[in-house]
């Protein structure tokens, strides 16, 4: 069965006002749109009756919704704004057609355009270029990271009195873990006060205050889990060596690419007073031991995070988008944050 994934991102202001959103569908005669809430509950569903849908909510903050439907292939993403209706028409493909747009739904499709160029631009950069060396593929890397984050910056400049400039630094930025926190702080503070009180400002202060409290130097915290043979295992018991948390997930296309790297490192890796525990975020404990074997990671220790005795460690350590990598020294304080695996060799000597 072929499902659309629509990401829309609903834009309005404190009052309570209704959102509109009409889809017109050649050649679906039925079908039915789910809208789905950033907890990932159904609020409400739609029909398709005469290839068309209306979308009709009440807010009264910012939210992200999520709709599904069974009808439609493909993956857009669209910003509603208090009484500015949007209406698109979309095809069985799932190739969308604004017949009335938005400025504010311009400005963020622009940004996502952006950001969709900038991953093509790294997935092409990747170690599997045969005909450049590794320093050549970084200084390309690094070249088009730089580029993509001016653009980022200048936007939220530009937008700094608009509420998307916090959409877009929440969403894109801070999910995608672009920044290093203290970059993120920078950008934050662009914004106008009004924005920052926004529900996606307030997001994005909560996320500081938290993360600020997890600074490298500070006690990291305790985390009891289990592994696939039903092991518990607990960061006190690897006091004294240093231990690397990598979190990771089956489903996240980027964390299964970074895995085919790991067990050609493994003779390095070995030498190395380091334990490394893979931290999955699935949901699903088949899926996340198929991705295991299929990854050929058998000889790491791999743990599920779920809700144990010391809480939700992805939580805990702040973690807002996968792959990611913590560092805690042999004392149990944090060593480094958002680093690449790569550079561990360096970091534990």
């Amino acid at each position: 069965m072929r499902s659309l994934l629509f990401l829309l991102v609903l834009l309005e202001y404190s009052e309570l006002s209704a959102q509109n959103l009409t889809g017109k569908c050649p050649n679906i005669k039925s079908g039915k749109v789910y809208v789905i809430n950033q907890s990932n509950e159904t609020i409400d569903s739609v029909r398709i009756v005469n290839e068309c849908f209306v979308v009709t909510s009440k807010l009264r903050e910012p939210s992200l919704f999520t709709l599904r439907s069974s009808a439609f292939d493909g993956e857009v993403y669209l910003v509603l704004e208090k009484n500015r209706p949007l209406s698109i028409e979309i095809n069985p493909r799932g190739e969308v057609k604004y017949l009335i747009n938005t400025l504010i739904n311009v400005s963020f499709q622009k940004v996502h355009k952006d950001y969709i160029n900038f991953q093509q631009q790294i997935l092409k950069l990747s170690p599997s270029v045969d005909s450049l060396d590794n320093d050549s593929l970084m200084s390309l890397r690094s070249t088009a990271y730089t580029q993509f984050i001016q653009k980022i910056t200048d936007f939220i400049v530009q937008k700094s009195a608009n509420q998307v400039s916090a959409l877009v630094l929440f969403e894109i930025v801070h999910l995608s873990n672009l920044l290093p926190v203290n970059e993120l702080k920078k950008r934050f503070d662009m914004l106008s006060e009004a924005v920052k009180k926004s529900s996606y400002g307030q997001k994005i202060s909560e996320y500081l205050i938290k993360e600020f409290t997890l600074r490298e130097g500070n006690i990291a915290p305790e985390f009891e889990l289990v592994d696939v043979e039903n092991k518990v295992h607990k960061l006190s018991d690897y006091r004294g060596r240093y231990v690397l948390l990598h979190f990771w997930a089956s489903w996240c296309g980027p964390c299964r690419g970074e895995n085919k790297e790991w067990p050609m490192m493994m003779p390095v890796l070995s030498q190395l007073p380091v334990t490394i525990i893979h931290v999955s975020q699935d949901s699903e404990k088949k899926e996340w031991l198929k991705a295991i074997k299929a990854d050929g990671l058998e000889c790491f220790i791999h743990v599920l995070n779920t809700k144990g005795k010391k809480g939700d460690v992805v939580y805990d350590y702040q973690i807002s988008g996968i792959p990611d990598n913590v560092l805690i020294s042999p004392d149990g304080t944090i060593k480094q944050k958002k680093i690449r695996w790569t550079d561990l060799e360096k970091l534990v000597k």
